[in-house]
C-alpha cells in the first residue's frame, strides 16, 4: 500500500465505467481550466479505495483506450508531479490506497499540444451533443443500405421476374418481407447495432442508457421507419365494403403513409439537437458514434418539432374527410372499371375524368392505365382491346376531347422494379377509325 500521491486519482469505491467516464470528464476540465486547488481537493478524498492507475490496468483493453482518449495517462500534478502527499503534508496522511507502478498507461506518441488546443480537443471529446451521429453520416449509412437492398431485388427480379409481375403491386410485400429483418436484424444487439451502412460509417444504434437494443424493439423501429414507403403505391383491386370501412382504411393508410412517412423526412430533416426521427422518438434510440462514450445529448428535442409533427399527424388523418366529398364516380366509369378489372388480366387499373388547361386552351380526357398480367402480343393490340371496352361500357368517351390508353407490364417489389409502359392518346374520331368494325368482336373479350 502507498501513499496517495499528487496526481492520482483517488475513488471512494469502484464504479461503473459509464460513472467513471463522466469521472474523468470532469477532471479534464478541471485540468484544462488550470485549477490546481479543485484537483487537488479531487484527489485527497478520505478513505480512498482504488487508484484510476490501478484500475485501469485491471479492466479491458477497451475501456483502457477509453480513459487514453479521456487524457487520463496525463499526470495530474501541475507542480511536484512525483511529491508525496503524506511528506509535502498536503493531504490526510491516512490516504492510502492500492497503487501500481506510475508505468501502468504510457501516453502515445504525438505531437505535443499547447493548452488551447488540447482544451479545444477535450472539449470537443468530452461533448455529449458530438456523440450523435449527424445527419450526412447517416444519410450516407442510409444510401448504401438501400444499395445492399437493391442488390438483393436485382438478382431476385432475374430468377423470379414472371411471378413478380403477376404478383402487381402486392410485390411490394416482398420487398418489406427481405427489409424488415435486414433493419431490424442488423440494428439490433443480434449484430451489434449496425447495418451494413452503419457498419462501414462507424455508427451504431442504442438505447438511451447506451445499450444496444433488443430484437423485438430493433424490429418495431424498423417497422415504423419503413412501413410508409411499402404502403405507399399497395394497389388494392376492386372490393366492395361499406362507405364507413372504406373511410376507416383510408384513414389509416393515410395516417401510415403520409402521416407517419412526412413526420420521419421532417424529423429527419430538421430536428439537429438529437438527430432523432419518428422511428427514433417512439422506440427511444439514437444513433451515435461507434466509439462515443456518451449517449444522450445535451439538449432536448425542440418542442416545436413535436407540435408540427402533431400538424402533420392530424392533417393526415383530415385529408380524406374533406377529399372524400369531393369525389363524384360517375356509374358508367364504376361498371367500366369492374369490368376491367374482372377480366383477371390486369393487376392495376385506374380510370380518371381528366380536365386539362394549358394557357387559354381546355381540353377533358378519359385516362385508362393498366398493367398487364401476361405478356401482350403488342401493346398496341392491348390498348384497341381496352379502348374498345371504353366505348362499349361508357359511350360518354365521345363527350370528350381525347381517349389516353396507358399500357404496363413489369414488377415493383419496392427495394427493385422494371416496367415497360407505352401510352396512345387519340381523340374519339381517331379510335373509331383505328379500331373500325373490329369494336363488336372485341367487346366480349
Amino acid at each position: 500500500m502507498d501513499a496517495v500521491r499528487r496526481g492520482d486519482v483517488v475513488l471512494e469505491t469502484e464504479p461503473t465505467p459509464q460513472a467513471l467516464e463522466k469521472l474523468v470528464n470532469t477532471l479534464l476540465r478541471i485540468y484544462c481550466s488550470n485549477s490546481t486547488e479543485q484537483l487537488t481537493a479531487l484527489v485527497t478524498q478520505p478513505k480512498p479505495l482504488i487508484l484510476i492507475r490501478g484500475l485501469v490496468e485491471s479492466k479491458s483493453a477497451e475501456l483502457t483506450s477509453v480513459l487514453q482518449r479521456q487524457g487520463v495517462f496525463l499526470r495530474f500534478a501541475p507542480t511536484e508531479p512525483e511529491a508525496d502527499t503524506a511528506k509535502s503534508g498536503t493531504g490526510p496522511a491516512h490516504s492510502r490506497a492500492f497503487h501500481l507502478p506510475s508505468t501502468t498507461i504510457k501516453p502515445p506518441n504525438r505531437p505535443s499540444l499547447s493548452r488551447t488546443s488540447f482544451s479545444s480537443r477535450v472539449s470537443a471529446e468530452s461533448n455529449p451533443g458530438r456523440t450523435i451521429a449527424g445527419f450526412w453520416r447517416r444519410l450516407a449509412a442510409f444510401l448504401i443500405d438501400l444499395t445492399v437492398l437493391s442488390a438483393i431485388g436485382f438478382f431476385l427480379g432475374l430468377v423470379f421476374s414472371e411471378p413478380f409481375i403477376r404478383m402487381g403491386s402486392l410485390g411490394r410485400l416482398i420487398g418489406f418481407a427481405i427489409a424488415l429483418p435486414y433493419f431490424g436484424v442488423l440494428n439490433s444487439a443480434v449484430f451489434g447495432g449496425q447495418t451494413i451502412g452503419k457498419r462501414l460509417l462507424d455508427i451504431k444504434v442504442v438505447g438511451r442508457n447506451g445499450g444496444l437494443i433488443s430484437l423485438p424493439r430493433s424490429t418495431a423501429r424498423a417497422s415504423v421507419l419503413i412501413l410508409p414507403y411499402f404502403l405507399n403505391g399497395l394497389y388494392f383491386p376492386f372490393i366492395p365494403l361499406p362507405n364507413t370501412l372504406n373511410l376507416v382504411i383510408s384513414w389509416l393508410l393515410m395516417l401510415i403513409v403520409f402521416g407517419m412517412g412526412l413526420s420521419i423526412v421532417y424529423l429527419f430533416l430538421f430536428n439537429r439537437r438529437t438527430r432523432q426521427s419518428l422511428h427514433d422518438v417512439l422506440l427511444k434510440t439514437f444513433v451515435i458514434l461507434e466509439k462515443a462514450e456518451d449517449v444522450a445529448p445535451r439538449r432536448e428535442i425542440w418542442p416545436v418539432h413535436y407540435a408540427v409533427t402533431a400538424c402533420i399527424l392530424v392533417a393526415s388523418v383530415t385529408l380524406p374527410y374533406f377529399l372524400s366529398g369531393n369525389v363524384k364516380l360517375d356509374p358508367g366509369m364504376t361498371v367500366l372499371y369492374k369490368n376491367l378489372q374482372q377480366t383477371g388480366k390486369y393487376t392495376f387499373v385506374e380510370i380518371t375524368d381528366m380536365k386539362h388547361k394549358m394557357g387559354s386552351v381546355h381540353s377533358t380526357s378519359i385516362d385508362v392505365k393498366v398493367w398487364m398480367k401476361e405478356k401482350p402480343e403488342t401493346f398496341r393490340s392491348a390498348a384497341e382491346n381496352i379502348a374498345a371496352k371504353v366505348f362499349s361500357l361508357f359511350p360518354e368517351v365521345e363527350a370528350r376531347d381525347y381517349l389516353a390508353v396507358s399500357i404496363s407490364r413489369g414488377f415493383d417489389i419496392g427495394i427493385w422494379s422494371v416496367s415497360r409502359t407505352e401510352s396512345f392518346n387519340l381523340t374519339p374520331e381517331r379510335w373509331r377509325k383505328q379500331l373500325g368494325d373490329r369494336v363488336p368482336s372485341i367487346i366480349s373479350l
